[in-house]
């Protein structure tokens, strides 16, 4: 009897809490091992548990009925994964792949599948095959750089507003753009209104100013003569008080004396200050006539400015030429009724003699830009013919070429080589140049690309057998993808396109990798 205990301490304790279908072989009668589970005996039929009369192979659960019905455990999850027992059928057998240990061994089969894939790709790219190169040759290097602009005459005329003109005035005909004038023609109308209005305000200051001059004239002559009647007054009695003096002591008293000496002298003052106060009145009224002779001039200058101008508001040609009339900042030309000022440039009259074009070059294509380079020019009118021509100008500083536009233009001037022929070629043409500024023939060149700046030096990667050396180089012009090499390279040379791995200090292998580098000796 102790067997059967055995058993059931052993290997079938556990199996209480398993689901019946899962039950393991040995948990049956040895006649019943070799049945389907649900060809048992005893009646069990599928349930998967021996009748209560048959003990040998499981134990009965102390609380399972009595009878010999099958009872249903209700399955209970195992409180830690390592009690949980494996799926199985029987007691040892190995876990199924993906469960419990599986899925560590999963993952170091990934990690070592994606690390050899990088040694696999690290290699690949640090073999020679795999970096481009170049073969150094000789071969015409040009440096050039393309601009737009458009053409004008070297020579102009400007047409202003007239200096008679003073103040704002508004434009009230223009001739129209582009226009053929003869000598004498008139381009340009102003309003005349406040030329007008000016001459108006001059006559009437005029009429004010002789009107004040003339009732100055009567008020000083009326003045003079009262302090003249004044004079004459106190003349008259410093003579009667020096004739009819009492200075006889027998005939008259001490006070009479006194008194009629008072007399005398208080005429003499009389007379004085009449003679003073004409003196005064006949400056102060001259004064005042001269002031308003001043204001007079002015007013007739003012008139005489107001009939000059109006006779200015009209704007003739001095000679005959193509019109060509001003353009702001926005590149529109002027229309009737812009307002202008004194001296303000409305319009040229151009030299069609001689033309020259005004192109602007990036600020940052600028390098190189200098006066007498080489250039070619294509007009709009005729794009099929190329004309030569030769930097003149360029501007010292780099501007705008658009209200608030943060993007530098320098504004350079080609002179054409020869004269433009065509009646279709005008002043105000767009045209596209090619500024040539280096041109080197027989030159050693590589590509910008294959050029390393390192402290302060240049340097390439240059084939040697299986591997690439870093030489020292000295460049001259450079361009947009090529440079051109003074020293340092020869004919035939083949250099890399890109910097091969750099070499480590651990004598040129790469930390972690385990590959050689391709650099030798840097």
């Amino acid at each position: 009897m102790a067997r059967p205990a055995e058993s059931g301490q052993g290997g079938d304790r556990a199996r209480v809490h398993r689901r019946q279908p899962h039950a393991p072989r040995h948990a049956f009668s040895r006649h019943d091992r070799g049945r389907a589970p649900g060809e048992r005996a005893g009646g069990a039929g599928g349930s998967g548990v021996l009748a209560p009369r048959r003990r040998r192979g499981l134990r009965p659960h102390p609380l399972r009925p009595a009878s010999g019905e099958a009872h249903l455990r209700r399955p209970q999850r195992p409180r830690f994964r390592s009690a949980r027992r494996p799926r199985g059928g029987q007691s040892g057998a190995a876990p199924r792949f993906g469960q419990g240990g599986g899925g560590a061994v999963r993952r170091r089969l990934a990690a070592a599948t994606t690390a050899l894939a990088l040694a696999l790709g690290a290699l690949a790219c640090s073999r020679p095959e795999s970096v481009p190169t170049y073969v150094v040759e000789r071969r015409t290097f040009r440096h050039q750089v393309t601009a737009e602009g458009i053409l004008k005459a070297a020579n102009v005329t400007p047409l202003t507003v007239p200096p008679e003109v003073e103040g704002m005035v508004r434009l009230a005909w223009l001739a129209p753009d582009g226009s053929r004038v003869e000598a004498g023609d008139v381009v340009a109308r102003f309003d005349p209104a406040p030329m007008r209005d000016r001459l108006v305000e001059g006559q009437q200051e005029l009429a004010t100013v002789s009107f004040q001059e003339q009732r100055t004239e009567v008020e000083s002559r009326g003045k003079v003569a009262e302090l003249e009647t004044k004079l004459a007054v106190a003349d008259l009695e410093l003579g009667m008080a020096e004739r009819f003096k009492k200075v006889d002591a027998a005939a008259f008293s001490r006070h009479e004396i006194i008194e009629s000496g008072i007399d005398q002298k208080l005429a003499s003052e009389r007379k004085n200050h009449a003679v003073e106060a004409e003196r005064r009145q006949y400056s102060l009224s001259r004064t005042e006539l001269e002031l308003l002779a001043i204001r007079q001039r002015q007013a007739r200058l003012k008139i005489e400015q107001a009939k000059r101008g109006l006779e200015a508001l009209e704007v003739r040609a001095p000679h005959s030429g193509l019109l060509s009339l001003r353009r702001d900042w926005r590149g529109e030309i002027l229309q009737v009724g812009s307002e202008m000022w004194q001296g303000q440039q409305l319009a040229e009259i151009p030299d069609l003699r001689e033309l020259e074009a005004e192109v602007f070059v990036l600020e940052a294509d600028a390098g190189g830009l200098a006066v007498g380079k080489k250039a070619t020019v294509v007009v709009e009118a005729r794009p099929d013919v190329v004309y030569a021509a030769t930097i003149k100008r360029v501007d010292t500083v780099a501007k705008p070429r658009q209200r608030g536009s943060p993007v530098q233009y320098f504004g350079v001037t080609l002179a054409f080589d020869q004269p433009l022929s065509g009646t279709e070629i005008k002043p105000g043409h767009r045209v596209r140049a090619t500024l040539i500024l280096e041109h080197r023939d027989e030159a050693l060149v590589v590509p910008r690309q294959a050029v390393v700046e390192e402290q302060g030096g240049y340097r390439v990667y240059l084939r040697d057998g299986d591997r690439f050396v870093p030489r020292e180089v000295s460049i001259g012009a450079t361009s947009a993808g090529l440079v051109e090499v003074t020293a340092g390279l020869a004919e035939g040379d083949e250099v890399a396109l890109k910097p091969p791995a750099s070499r480590a200090p651990d004598g040129g292998r790469r930390r972690g990798d385990g590959l050689p580098s391709l650099v030798a000796g840097g």
